[in-house]
């Protein structure tokens, strides 16, 4: 793909975020853990509790995503505008690492809807552990107390393992192109000869090395000259066009993982024959001013 039609593919990935997210929105925050002590033998009941509260959490983490890519996006093409050339590579490596995130937590969703509705508690207490560990997984100590405050598993706050998730990415035969592209963000982020090789603006060979202050190092015979400036316009331009078929398949599968994620593990027909209620929800139309 040419650097013109990926520019016009990231546009359009922007535009159509912004579009969907331009009016904001609010959804209420659901409890940490499943309560069934409350509703102990009731069937039904739990049912419609491990529904209401799986889809209120499944839909904070599409939209909290939805807002991270379009933040993240914004601020690729802002270091490709600026010539940012490490943060070309931080950004587009981000991307990837969400990208894989989302991947892998759908992917996780969609396998247990599949689990037979005969186990149906079991299918919805392993939905609901999976969402909370997608939204709430941390190593952040502090935070782990606190939420065990709201009573989430300690099991819960154990984040998803993005190497993981990155494999499980790559081994898709949809995403193998993908493959490699991971490893070079990283060279060109992590403190080595790749990420060191950035600072360098250009390269040539002579046997003079001019300073600004008007000195230099001469040579006894043609050497290679780094050349080290604040204008980074070649080495950007060069990292754009290194990361950019890779931002924009990586946007396309963080986008494909959010529309299809199920927002609870039972299916309309299952829901419909126990509850009464396609969504287990009660719907009520909107109020008109």
């Amino acid at each position: 793909m040419s650097r013109k039609k990926l520019d016009n593919a990231i546009t359009a990935f922007k535009a159509s975020l912004m579009e969907e997210l331009k009016n904001g929105f609010e959804i209420p925050e659901a409890q940490l853990y499943l309560n069934f002590k409350d509703r102990h033998g009731d069937k039904i009941r739990q049912i419609k509790h491990i529904t209401q509260i799986s889809t209120i959490h499944v839909n904070n983490h599409i939209f909290a995503n939805q807002l991270k890519l379009l933040a993240l996006l914004e601020d690729y093409v802002d270091a490709i505008d600026s010539n940012k050339t490490v943060g070309i590579y931080l950004y587009g490596r981000t991307i990837f690492e969400l990208a894989a995130f989302l991947h892998d937590v759908t992917d996780r969703l969609l396998i247990t809807k599949q689990i037979t509705d005969i186990r149906w508690k079991d299918k919805g207490v392993e939905f609901f552990n999976t969402i909370i560990r997608a939204r709430f997984g941390t190593s952040n100590s502090y935070l782990i107390s606190l939420l065990q405050k709201g009573k989430i598993s300690r099991r819960n706050t154990a984040p998803i393992n993005v190497s993981f998730s990155i494999s499980k990415l790559l081994s898709k035969k949809e995403h193998r192109r993908l493959q490699g592209k991971y490893d070079m963000l990283c060279d060109y982020v992590h403190h080595n000869f790749s990420s060191s090789t950035v600072s360098i603006s250009g390269i040539r060979q002579e046997s003079t090395a001019r300073h600004s202050s008007g000195g230099a190092i001469r040579l006894p015979h043609k050497s290679v000259i780094n050349v080290y400036s604040v204008d980074q316009s070649d080495k950007s331009n060069r990292a754009a066009e290194q990361t950019m078929a890779t931002v924009v398949d990586c946007v396309a599968v963080c986008r494909h993982a959010l529309s299809t994620i199920p927002e609870s593990p039972y299916s309309k027909e299952f829901l419909t024959e126990m509850t009464g209620l396609s969504s287990g929800f009660m719907m009520f139309p909107p109020r008109i001013p």
